[in-house]
C-alpha cells in the first residue's frame, strides 16, 4: 500500500485520541488506486460515532501540521475529513462533516488551530465521490470493514459531485492543467460509461475515445507527467478546446443518462400498470372457476333428470302425452348436452389463462 508508514502512524495516533468513538479509517483516491506518485496527497476518510471535542480535533489536526513539515511527506501533503457513522450508511447527501484538513488550509491552522478547529465543519459534495471510490477500491486501514459502515450512494449523486468539480474547467484549466485535464477525463468516463476511475485510469481510458482523438499527444503528455510528477505545460489553446469539448460530452452523456432514466421508470410504471392488471384479471378468474363448476353441476343434474325420465317413460303406454313429453325430455337433454360443452371448455379456458397467469406473476401473486 502506498504511504503505508504514514498512514500506520495516523492510525495508531487517532486511535489513541478517539479511543471507542472511532469507528475507522479508510484510504481512497490515487494511494487506493495504486497510481500515486511523489506529488500526490494521501486521502483518507475518519468515521466516529460520535462528534470530537475541540481538544480531539486539535490533537487530529496537529498530527498533521507535524507529518507535513517532514522532510518526506506526501507532495501534496494529507488530506482528510472527520464524519459521524450515521451519515454514512443510510447514505446521506449533501453530506455533513465534522472536521476537514487539506495542505490548502495547512497555513490557516498552523496560525489559529482553535479557530479553524471550530468552523472547519459543514457540508461537502465531494464526499459523495469519496464514498464512492471507498466502496469500489479503498482500504481500510482500521476499524470496521467497509461494507458495514459506507451504504451505496445514488449514482445521481456520485455524477452530481464530480461533475461540481469541473463545471468550469474552460475559465480554469489554465491554472490548473494537469488536475482538470485529467479529472475531466474520468469524469466523462463516469457520465458516458458508469466507471469510477483514478486519474490515471480515466487518462487511459479518455486515449481510447475516438471523440477526443485530436488531443492524443496531449492526453499523452498528461499522462506521461502525472506518472513522473513533472510540471504539465501545454499550449493555452488546445487546453481550452479539450475543456470545452470534453464538458459539452459530459453534458450530452448526463443529458443521456436522465433520459435513460426516465425511461427505466416510465417503463418500470407500465411494467407496474400492467402487473395489477393481471392481477384484477387472475383474481375475476378466482372468482369466475366456482361460479363455473356451479353452473356445470346444476346443469349435470338437469342432464341426469332428463335421462332418468327418459328411461322411466319407456313404461308409460304409448299415446300423445307421452309423444309430447317425450319430444320435451329430448330437447332439454340435447340443450344441457349443449350447454354442458360450452362451460367445460369456458373452464378448460379460464383454468389455462389462471395457470398462465401464475407463471408469470409468480410469487407476487402468493400463490404456485
Amino acid at each position: 500500500m502506498q504511504g503505508k508508514k504514514w498512514m500506520e502512524r495516523i492510525c495508531r495516533r487517532y486511535s489513541e485520541i478517539l479511543g471507542e468513538q472511532l469507528t475507522g479509517i479508510y484510504l481512497h483516491g490515487s494511494a487506493a488506486f495504486g497510481c500515486a506518485s511523489d506529488a500526490s496527497d494521501l486521502d483518507f476518510i475518519v468515521v466516529v460515532s460520535g462528534a470530537p471535542s475541540q481538544q480531539q480535533k486539535r490533537e487530529m489536526i496537529a498530527l498533521l501540521l507535524c507529518l507535513s513539515r517532514e522532510p518526506d511527506a506526501p507532495g501534496k501533503g494529507f488530506e482528510m475529513s472527520v464524519v459521524e457513522q450515521t451519515v454514512c450508511r443510510p447514505f446521506c447527501y449533501p453530506t455533513p462533516y465534522l472536521l476537514h484538513y487539506s495542505q490548502s488550509y495547512q497555513k490557516q491552522f498552523t496560525e489559529d488551530l482553535d479557530g479553524w478547529c471550530r468552523r472547519m465543519n459543514g457540508v461537502d459534495y465531494d464526499l459523495a465521490a469519496h464514498f464512492t471510490v471507498i466502496r469500489q477500491a479503498g482500504i481500510c486501514l482500521c476499524g470496521k470493514p467497509i461494507a458495514a459502515v459506507f451504504g451505496q450512494v445514488p449514482r445521481e449523486n456520485y455524477l452530481g459531485s464530480i461533475c461540481r468539480d469541473v463545471q468550469d474547467a474552460p475559465m480554469q484549466i489554465l491554472d490548473q492543467p494537469l488536475y482538470l485535464t485529467l479529472n475531466l477525463c474520468r469524469v466523462l468516463a463516469a457520465c458516458r460509461q458508469g466507471l469510477v476511475l483514478s486519474k490515471c485510469e480515466g487518462v487511459c481510458w479518455a486515449m481510447q475515445e475516438d471523440s477526443l482523438a485530436e488531443f492524443l499527444p496531449m492526453l499523452k503528455q498528461a499522462q506521461l507527467c502525472y506518472q513522473s510528477a513533472e510540471e504539465f505545460i501545454w499550449e493555452s489553446e488546445p487546453l481550452k478546446r479539450f475543456a470545452k469539448i470534453a464538458l459539452n460530452q459530459i453534458d450530452s452523456a448526463l443529458l443521456k443518462t436522465q433520459q435513460d432514466e426516465k425511461r427505466r421508470i416510465c417503463q418500470m410504471e407500465q411494467n407496474k400498470a400492467e402487473k395489477w392488471c393481471k392481477i384484477e384479471i387472475y383474481n375475476e378468474y378466482l372468482k369466475k372457476i366456482p361460479s363455473l363448476l356451479v353452473q356445470i353441476h346444476a346443469v349435470e343434474k338437469m342432464y341426469e333428470k332428463a335421462k332418468l325420465e327418459q328411461q322411466m317413460l319407456t313404461t308409460q303406454p304409448e299415446n300423445d302425452s307421452r309423444r309430447q313429453y317425450q319430444a320435451r325430455l329430448d330437447s332439454t337433454e340435447r340443450q344441457c348436452a349443449c350447454r354442458l360443452q360450452e362451460m367445460q371448455e369456458e373452464l378448460r379456458l379460464v383454468q389455462g389463462l389462471k395457470a398462465q397467469l401464475e407463471e408469470e406473476l409468480g410469487e407476487q401473486l402468493g400463490c404456485k
